[in-house]
Parts: structure tokens; sequence; C-alpha cells
């Protein structure tokens, strides 16, 4: 990649590891099955981007823009995607995503209300001080991924599994479960079920 913006263009097979990505600009770009692996990506800006079958592991993206991104059967790794700056308040930093993958993925202050989460799986990530109302979660793995300080508020979480809730401390009110499930959101209080 000579150029330091990109619109409309493809990039497919692309694998970075261990590198430094600074200063890139890209709009409307398509990402097909590219690999960042431990990789910094600092002070780019990613507008409008679709991301299919990519890989992302360890990788940093201090100062880095991104709103507006689809991620359609990616696997994301070990990501903080509070350090990922979004275009102002009112957009958002991903737009769309299908069968995607995340795992260890630090959600933290984040505005995602009406996200849906249906297709994906959530493993060992934390969603802390977000806005997450009227998301859904319905039928989603979320194994040991905890909410925390969330306004969760007529989310669906029905069919889904292994997610732990603050009960003390998240608005659940409206959101929607189902058995067995449901039991883990008394882990908070912790109480013994006979």
């Amino acid at each position: 990649m000579q150029d330091k913006y990109a619109k409309n263009e493809v990039f497919e097979d692309k694998v970075f590891l261990e590198e430094t990505i600074r200063g890139y600009e890209f709009v409307d770009c398509d990402f097909n099955r590219c690999s960042l692996d431990n990789t910094t990506v600092e002070k780019c800006i990613f507008t409008d981007c679709i991301f299919t079958d990519c890989t992302i592991t360890n990788s940093f993206l201090p100062q880095t823009r991104v709103r507006n991104i689809e991620l359609y059967g990616c696997n994301i790794v070990n990501i903080n995607w509070n350090e990922i700056q979004s275009s102002g308040r009112l957009s958002s930093p991903i737009n769309k995503m299908e069968n995607t993958r995340f795992k260890y993925n630090n959600f933290t202050e984040m505005l995602l209300n009406r996200y849906d989460f249906t297709s994906c799986d959530l493993n060992s990530c934390l969603f802390a001080d977000c806005e997450l109302v009227e998301s859904n979660f319905s039928g989603c793995s979320l194994n040991s991924t905890e909410f925390y300080r969330t306004d969760l508020r007529k989310s669906d979480f029905r069919q889904a599994s292994g997610y732990q809730v603050d009960i003390t401390n998240c608005n659940l009110k409206g959101a929607k479960f189902s058995h067995p499930d449901a039991y883990s959101l008394l882990d908070s209080l912790e109480i013994i079920l006979d």
C-alpha cells in the first residue's frame, strides 16, 4: 500500500504481521480474507468499509477513527474498541455484523443501541458503561461475556447462553431472557438456590 488514501478499492488476502500502519484513510473499501496479527494501526480512518472473512488479532488501533464499518464472517481477538475513535457521538464504529466471532474484546463506554448481534459469538468479552438499549443478543453464545454498569433496557437475550450480567448495576427494564439461562442473572446476588 503506497498511497495513503484509498476509495472504492478492494484489498484481498493481505497479511500484516507485527507491522505498523500509520496515517492511511480508507473510504468505501472492501477487505477480503485479510489478516492483522500483532499489528498497530495508528492514526488511520476507515469510513463505510466492509470486512469479509478477516482476522484481526492482538492489534492496537490508537487514534484510529472507524465509522459505519461492516463485519461478515470475521474473527476478532483481543481488541479494545474503546481506543477506536468514532466520528462523533451519533455515528457508530460498526454499522452491521454477521457471523463474526469476538474473543477477549473490550467494549467500554460505547454507544451500541439497537445493535443486532444475533449471528455472532462473543467469548470472554466485556461490555462496561455501555448503552445497549434494544440490542439483540438472541441465540448468541456469550460464554463468560460480562455486562457491567450497562443500559440493557428492552434488549433481547432469549436463547442466548453464557452471559454474566451484574443485575445490581445494569438497567434491565423490559429486557427479555429465557429459561434456564436466566438463572445466571442471580449470580451477582451471591444467593444459593435449591
